[in-house]
């Protein structure tokens, strides 16, 4: 095994080190560099050892051979940087003695740049300011191209709901000059589906919104268009409303849900009648929203073996929005349709 004296233990931390080291004369010449010294100085050691010479580096200060001589009869270091074109080597450099009394040699040691230090640092900071900027413009221009998506969807909400309007008056007036008894009714009957989603399309137009409706509103309105085209003066339409939002997804089949309960209603319940009373309920039950049609009329039709029938569409509208219709007999007839609310999905664009 071998043994090393501290010396040659001082000599190989010293050859590893990363900070350079080297020892030069007067002249300039390297008498000892480590690795890390040949690499900052560009040396080139050749098979006796000798490193080369530190002649080509300059200094901004003072001449090079005027630091030597002044770091050669220092005790203390000397701060000094090496140039050598677009190379700069930060270090400071000292007096040590030389072995048996010749011309005292010069200590050079590699310090850590604080300059090079402070301007990486700048430098990493002014990147992450530059990606700050850019993440700053495009959400700016993210939140602008949405806020022209959000007009464009309102405008085109606002188109369809016109145009809607128009194909329903052109059927309205198309009905009234038909002589055809069926024709009259089958056309009332589609102006007024197509009134009802028009509907669904003006309150969402009234409230600024794309994506949610206010069931109240929607009653609200729909019971206003139905009185005005298809319930006669001696039938009285009412509405109490709760607030509840919905999707539109659902608010457009619902819209002709409530115009399907409330025009048959208008149709069969008063056949006899000199007057008579519908009443539109929507409220919120727990997890759902309820929606009755009540009417003090003579009751709706009944299906071949007397078991009541669902006016036409009702059933798959119904199951369009996941819920369930109960008919209650009694003093007229009432519809109780119930479907879940769904407060997330509804309540993702605020009213």
């Amino acid at each position: 095994m071998t043994t090393l004296n501290e010396a040659q233990i001082a000599d190989l931390a010293l050859s590893a080190h990363p900070m350079a080291t080297l020892v030069v004369d007067l002249d300039g010449a390297v008498l000892y560099s480590n690795a890390a010294a040949r690499n900052a100085f560009g040396l080139t050691q050749d098979g006796a050892g000798a490193a080369g010479s530190i002649e080509g580096w300059g200094l901004r200060r003072m001449p090079l051979p005027e630091l030597l001589r002044a770091a050669a009869i220092s005790s203390n270091w000397i701060p000094a940087i090496f140039y050598r074109g677009d190379e700069a080597v930060h270090a400071r450099a000292r007096g040590m003695r030389a072995k048996g009394g010749g011309a005292p040699l010069v200590l050079i040691t590699s310090v850590a740049d604080a300059t090079t230090q402070f301007q990486l640092h700048a430098k990493q900071i002014r990147e992450l300011n530059m990606q700050v900027a850019l993440y700053q413009k495009k959400s700016m221009e993210l939140e602008e191209s949405v806020a022209v998506s959000k007009v464009l969807e309102r405008e085109l909400v606002h188109r369809v709901k016109n145009n809607l309007a128009v194909v329903s008056a052109l059927l309205n007036q198309q009905a009234r000059s038909s002589g055809d008894e069926i024709v009259t009714d089958a056309l009332k009957s589609a102006a007024s589906r197509i009134k009802s989603i028009a509907v669904v399309h003006d309150v969402l137009d009234r409230n600024q919104q794309t994506e949610v409706v206010n069931v109240a509103d929607l009653v609200v309105q729909l019971a206003a268009g139905i009185r005005t085209t298809l319930c006669p003066p001696r039938i009285a339409l009412v509405t109490e409303t709760q607030m509840a939002v919905v999707h539109v997804d659902v608010a457009l089949p619902l819209a002709l849900l409530v115009n399907e309960l409330v025009t048959s209603a208008i149709t069969h319940a008063f056949v006899g009648r000199p007057r008579g009373r519908i009443l539109v309920t929507s409220a919120v039950e727990g997890t759902e929203v309820e929606i009755r049609v009540a009417d003090d009329g003579v009751g709706h039709p009944s299906g071949a073996k007397g078991a009541p029938r669902e006016p036409r569409l009702v059933a798959a509208l119904v199951d369009q929005i996941g819920g369930s219709i109960d008919r209650v007999t009694g003093d007229g007839t009432e519809w109780v349709l119930r479907f879940p609310s769904d407060p997330q999905r509804a309540y993702s664009s605020p009213m």
